[in-house]
């Protein structure tokens, strides 16, 4: 996949987490042990364990303290593109 075409697909997925009332977050998924929350946070991971090779930066620690997942009510591409 393209860089451009990656983040082309970046941007759909923070548009739809984007579109999320405040209030949704703590709901549960399809997924029985996940919330909403947790659910976007697993994917931030996995695409930032994508990114990590190509952007030298090695892996980085899952996004799963509170003060990270509290912000996932705001765009997640930061989170994806610049992990620190």
């Amino acid at each position: 996949m393209s860089r451009e075409r990656y983040l082309r697909v970046l941007a759909g997925f923070t548009a739809v987490v984007d579109a999320c009332p405040a209030g949704s977050w703590d709901r549960r998924t399809p997924c029985p042990r996940s919330s909403a929350r947790q659910l976007v946070g697993h994917v931030i991971d996995a695409q930032r364990q994508v990114v990590a090779p190509v952007s030298g930066r090695g892996p980085s620690a899952p996004v799963a303290g509170p003060a990270v997942l509290g912000a996932l009510g705001r765009s997640p591409g930061p989170f994806v593109t610049d992990p620190s």
